[in-house]
């Protein structure tokens, strides 16, 4: 097609891999090249290695073969064997469209992004092209002179006469399944046939009527057979054209990866993208390369491909490039851009996708992270910060313990114990500001902080204290929470507490050192939460290189607790209190500052009052202020209290200057200070300007009633912070003497916060019940701001009530509309998603939120006003459910007097109340529950099993103790993955309840769930070496095999427990140690080859085995012995801790002997 060839290069770039055939069609030098092999990324790394060697490129024809779409219904578009088909732009896309590119979803696939369109001068040469006659004629005649040489004709790339363009329909390609299927069918009925023939019939008549019946319909089948085969292989009836001359055809081109062979898929595509022909490599370059695509139709896209077509096809395709170039003006190509321009503004765009990349990756982290847990100390940690004084605390970091602690290379603890309000917690951001300072650039060390609070106790769950570490550990190492984050999304759950344990030491292995800063473990509830926390902040250290320092109040339990610390007393220096008063003087009247002799009595004074006490001249700097004259400034700074009682006389004067204000303020100072001390969390500005401007009974909030002022009628004993707006107490101490005068100075709090927020929720402004959308609910909760407060905790708040006013509570709880808006906002923010938080919400009565807060008296009200007793929410729940779900035995009690009362009711999960209650360890509300003949014990959910498996696995061993007793019990029921108690229990290291089974008679020790594994191999999987020890004992099989073949040891090798190995390799219980897994893997070739381990023992692992008997030597179905994999693997340290040293020569010279057998081939 050239109408001169050039010389080949000489000078090629080293990144261009191309060859190239180079010369002029027209007035265009044209450079031309193959593609090694087909798809989208191969043709991109050719233009692109292209673009290297030729910089000054102005545009490519992408020419060749591609399978046509024909159009058997319509004249239009009626693409044949043999015909060319050129990109042109449509609606649906640019000319080129990847066909393979988007998302599947519920209603079908959704394509993704389109690809440019050709350039502006090569469309409108393929215009002029267009309205050319006779280009059929100029094509055909073109190929023919370029192959029909008189003295040398080469006719394969002519048109091919002996070459039928045939066209199937498309149910064709479903025949030979079609024909399958009724084999099948004829054989179903042949066989019998013969069978019966030999039966011994009563009568010749019975096997006559039979045998005539079975012969018949086999004849018909064979027939229907022939039938089918003969209509549908039918080629499909076109008119034939009277010459043999390509037709051009236009429209979109499908693009992708895969080779379409498949006519139902093929007239699918075209439907969906109106494309009319496909090829594999042009949605490789349209976005990067000015480019037209040419393809000349070679077959159907369908199964019946023949490659007689191909090398005409492909002829006249570079036919028509060839047309086209001598259209193109060479003046119009001169004035388009350059491809290394083009590259230039690409290489911008690409920038910019990688940043706009980036930044969707962070926010997609910080979703994994958020999901974790909400909880972010370093709120709390840039707050603390803020009301340091500058310079204080440095006496902490310049101390011999924290340089010693600091500087240590092995894991360090030290405790710094201090009175009430001595600045621990401004220490320990000092402490945690230097270390992210020290090691800012160092990505090998974290710095890791908790700050506990008085205030936000239901948040201080042991959960959600692992997870905060993790999620801080994670932020720094992205990914590295997708797959647990994808492992509940699927099903809608939280990690368990052993799944954040386990993802705090993965995470943490990645770190080469850690620090963990604990601010105030004495505010951490001592209900379990503070030892479980404790503890696994220890392990932690155990395993990894873990520095803690952690502060608190003397509390002998806490230092019981780090009793092996160094122990560094915490007290405010006068140093430190000295630039704290200099700090905030401005604050103090203006004849003060300009007095130096007053400036220095007040140091002295409030220095010798303070007593070490940082908090006291915090509060005694605030008392001071607004003085009027020095009189009464040296009055107040005499009488301020020291001693044992200083801070209990501090907050009386900060209360006695709150009496004396005028008007209104000093009630709304002490309805805002009762909100601040009972509120079951803190709360922000805008939610408590609407609580202090509720009016009970009303039926909506009047925003004329809403406080101006709020934090500054608190005498300094409020605070707001600037990053959450939250308003709190300013001290732990604080908090403390409220709860100890709360009769004094607000005794109907509870009262109050209780009817407001009943009256809030009541609103008119929820009678219209749930929202449909998410939006709608985010406008919901943004219009007003507590209504979460007001719906999640007023049923907390009214269990401190007496009684409450039932015409307000009935209005509410009585209203549909209003509890399924309630129970939606109780759900926000919601872990689980809108759609579940809404179907939760939908259908919950009054009932059922009563029930769930435990409220027996409303309940009572309930139950005489006729509702439903068992109703069901959008999950199935009744209110019996909940009741035993939340754990309230007296409000199961009071619902199960109720004769009509289901105690079997099961939800949406398959959940029963009994379920329910032993899922969340309430023993008493199971003991309830049992009390009743009519409970049904072996009640199983869809995914969570009986009340027996899932208190197992949960570890209550109370629970299981009750429910063995039940003389229907039955021990050996399975859940959804054929798991029994015992296994389940045996997985997650519940010791006392694995006792507690093994006791029973009937149990079953070695039950295979659905991948053939027992209590045993689960156990070695999580390395619960002390359950394995107590299943052994009890008689379980350590060489049974799971549906892979792999023994409890094989699976104990394969994550890396070194103690379940030993236990298994050795002594009494050793198993099989050259056994082989259905992979032909034995346990020292596993252990030779795995490529992770949650234990990081492996060296340790292999010594073992060897030292117990396993043979290297041994050559398993893998082909592979064990010395070789660690040949392959160059893990020839691995023997180094072996004690034996002739296993250790033994394993050298197998080495030494692979290595020169690999050396010799």
């Amino acid at each position: 097609m050239l109408d001169e060839e050039h010389p080949a290069l000489r000078v090629q770039s080293e990144q261009d891999g191309n060859n190239y055939l180079l010369g002029r069609i027209g007035p265009h030098n044209v450079a031309v090249t193959s593609l090694p092999q087909a798809g989208t990324n191969r043709a991109a790394t050719a233009a692109k290695s292209m673009q290297t060697t030729f910089p000054n490129v102005r545009f490519c024809l992408m020419v060749g073969v591609g399978g046509g779409v024909p159009r058997k219904d319509s004249s239009w578009n009626d693409v044949r064997l043999g015909d060319v088909v050129v990109s042109e732009p449509t609606e649906q896309g640019g000319g080129v469209i990847q066909y393979d590119l988007g998302k599947r979803e519920v209603d079908g696939f959704r394509r993704l992004g389109t690809l440019n369109k050709p350039p502006g001068l090569l469309l409108s040469a393929m215009k002029t092209l267009h309205t050319t006659k006779n280009l059929s004629r100029a094509i055909s005649d073109l190929v023919n002179d370029a192959f029909m040489d008189e003295e040398d004709p080469d006719e394969e790339w002519t048109y091919p006469k002996r070459a039928r363009d045939v066209l199937f329909n498309t149910d064709y390609y479903q025949t030979t399944k079609s024909i399958d299927l009724l084999v099948a069918c004829g054989a179903a009925l042949f066989f019998p046939a013969i069978y019966l023939e030999a039966w011994p019939w009563n009568t010749e008549r019975q096997r006559s009527c039979l045998s005539l019946f079975i012969w018949t319909s086999c004849f018909m089948s064979s027939l229907w057979i022939i039938t089918i085969w003969y209509l549908r292989s039918k080629p499909v009836r076109r008119t034939p054209r009277r010459t043999n001359r390509p037709k051009i055809h236009y429209g979109n081109i499908g693009s992708g990866n895969s080779v379409i062979k498949n006519a139902v898929e093929r007239d699918e595509l075209a439907k969906r993208d109106n494309v009319i022909c496909f090829e594999m490599e042009a949605a490789g370059i349209m976005d990067d390369f000015p480019c037209l695509v040419i393809r000349g139709i070679s077959d159907y896209a369908d199964s019946y491909k023949r490659w007689d077509w191909q090398p005409y096809a492909s002829a006249v395709a570079a036919a028509y490039g060839r047309k086209l170039l001598h259209t193109i003006s060479p003046i119009g190509v001169k004035e388009m851009k350059a491809m290394r321009k083009i590259t230039q503004g690409v290489q911008r765009i690409e920038k910019q996708t990688r940043e706009l990349v980036l930044e969707e990756q962070i926010r997609e982290e910080e979703r994994y992270l958020n999901w974790l847990t909400p909880i972010d100390h370093g709120n709390k940690h840039r707050d603390v910060l803020r009301q340091r004084q500058a310079e204080t605390g440095q006496w902490v970091l310049e101390s011999k313990k924290f340089q010693k602690w600091l500087c240590a290379t092995k894991p360090e603890t030290l405790l710094c114990p201090g009175i009430p309000g001595a600045g621990k917690t401004f220490i320990a951001a000092t402490v945690i500001d230097r270390l992210q300072q020290q090691f800012r650039h160092d990505t090998d060390i974290a710095v890791l902080f908790i700050y506990f609070d008085f205030n936000r106790q239901i948040e201080q769950t042991a959960e959600n204290l692992i997870a905060s570490l993790v999620k801080q550990l994670a932020r720094l190492r992205p990914g590295t929470l997708s797959r647990l984050y994808q492992d509940h999304q699927r099903d809608q759950t939280r990690p368990s507490w052993e799944e954040l344990s386990k993802a705090l030491h993965t995470v943490a292995a990645l770190y080469t050192k850690l620090f963990l800063v604990v601010d105030a473990v004495d505010e951490c509830q001592n209900d379990g939460t503070r030892k479980r926390f404790l503890q696994a902040i220890f392990d932690l250290q155990a395993q990894t290189r873990t520095n803690i320092l952690g502060s608190s109040r003397h509390d002998t339990e806490i230092q019981q607790k780090f009793q092996n610390s160094a122990v560094l007393e915490i007290h405010a220096g006068s140093q430190d209190i000295e630039r704290y008063i200099d700090g905030n003087m401005h604050k103090l009247p203006d004849f003060v500052e300009s007095s130096r002799e007053l400036s220095s009595k007040i140091k002295k004074q409030i220095i010798a009052r303070v007593d070490g006490m940082f908090l006291l001249a915090t509060l005694y700097v605030n008392l001071l202020i607004g003085q009027i004259s020095e009189n009464d400034l040296m009055e107040v700074l005499f009488m301020l209290p020291t001693g044992g009682q200083a801070y209990d006389g501090a907050y009386e004067k900060c209360m006695e200057r709150i009496e004396r204000q005028i008007g209104k303020r000093k009630e709304l100072a002490r309805k805002l200070l009762a909100w601040v001390t009972c509120a079951e969390r803190p709360l922000t500005e805008s939610e408590l300007e609407q609580a202090l401007a509720v009016k009970i009974g009303q039926s909506s909030l009047d925003k004329g009633d809403i406080p101006q002022e709020m934090v500054e009628v608190c005498a300094g004993l409020v605070r707001v912070d600037p990053e959450s707006r939250e308003i709190r107490l300013v001290h732990f101490t604080t908090k403390e003497y409220f709860q100890r005068t709360q009769e004094r100075w607000f005794p109907e709090a509870q009262s109050i916060i209780t009817m407001t927020c009943i009256t809030y929720i009541a609103f008119d402004a929820f009678q219209t019940g749930m929202c449909w959308t998410e939006e709608e609910l985010e406008t919901r909760i943004r219009s007003n701001p507590l209504y979460t407060y007001a719906a999640k905790y007023w049923g907390r708040h009214a269990r401190h009530v007496s009684q409450v006013r039932q015409d307000i509570t009935l209005n509410f709880l009585l209203n549909l509309a209003k509890t399924e808006a309630c129970a939606q906002a109780m759900r926000v923010p919601g872990s689980r998603g809108f759609l579940t938080m809404r179907c939760k919400a939908q259908s919950m009565t009054g009932l059922h939120i009563v029930a769930g807060f435990g409220l027996n008296d409303i309940l009572e009200l309930l139950l005489q006003s006729g509702c439903e007793l068992d109703a069901r929410n959008g999950w199935e729940n009744t209110p019996l459910s909940i009741a035993a779900k939340m754990g309230w035995p007296d409000t199961v009690r009071r619902l199960l007097m109720e004769e009509s009362v289901d105690i079997n009711a099961i939800d949406y999960w398959g959940r029963s109340p009994l379920v329910y209650a032993a899922e969340n360890g309430h023993h008493s509300v199971v003991e309830e529950l049992l009390k009743y003949s009519a409970i049904n014990i072996n009640i199983q959910g869809i995914f969570r099993g009986t009340a027996l498996s899932i208190a197992a696995e949960n570890g209550h061993a109370k629970i299981v103790t009750l429910l063995l007793k039940e003389s229907n019990m039955d021990v050996n029921t399975e859940n959804s993955v054929g798991r029994t108690a015992l296994a389940r229990a045996a997985n997650a290291g519940k010791e006392e309840v694995v006792n507690l089974l093994l006791a029973e008679v009937d149990i079953d020790i070695d039950h295979i769930d659905r991948q053939g594994r027992t209590a045993l191999m689960l156990a070695s999987i999580k390395g619960h070496v002390i359950v394995m020890k107590r299943l052994l004992e009890h008689g379980a099989a350590p060489e049974k095999q799971d549906i892979n073949g792999r023994t409890a040891l094989n699976l104990a090798v394969n994550v890396g427990y070194l103690e379940g190995v030993e236990l298994l390799s050795s002594g009494t219980y050793r198993g099989n140690l050259e056994i082989q897994d259905n992979f032909g893997y034995t346990v020292l070739q596993l252990a030779s080859n795995a490529t992770s381990w949650s234990g990081g023992h492996r060296e340790e692992i292999v010594a073992t085995l060897l030292a117990n008997g396993a043979d290297p030597h041994a050559k398993p179905v893998s082909g592979m012995t064990a010395e070789a994999v660690a040949v392959t693997d160059r893990k020839y340290e691995m023997m180094k801790l072996a004690e034996n040293m002739q296993i250790k020569k033994l394993w050298d010279g197998l080495c030494q002997a692979a290595k020169t057998r690999r050396a010799d081939h």
